[in-house]
């Protein structure tokens, strides 16, 4: 009869498994707080009346992406967003 001793590959395939899960559970909670942010902030934009947007530099058709800029969601373009100091958590 022969003994296998599988304990030490097997505790390192759990422990590399255990990781990867815990990276993707990460990885989700982060996605889902930047897109609670975006949805937050796009908000509050769509509040705005059209003047008070004119008047900081935007129009009701850009409100989507600048939510998703801020939010971090997307790359930023625009200058008054890049030069605010507001820029997304990492």
């Amino acid at each position: 009869m022969t003994d296998y001793i599988l304990v030490a590959p097997a505790a390192g395939l759990i422990f590399a498994w255990t990781g990867c899960v815990a990276a993707n559970i990460v990885d989700a909670w982060r996605d889902w707080r930047r897109m609670r942010h975006r949805e937050a902030t796009h908000r509050s934009l769509e509040s705005l009346s059209d003047a008070t947007l004119r008047d900081i530099g935007f129009s009701r058709s850009e409100l989507a992406s600048v939510a998703s800029e801020l939010a971090g969601q997307a790359e930023l373009t625009r200058w008054r967003l890049i030069g605010s100091g507001q820029l997304p958590a990492p």
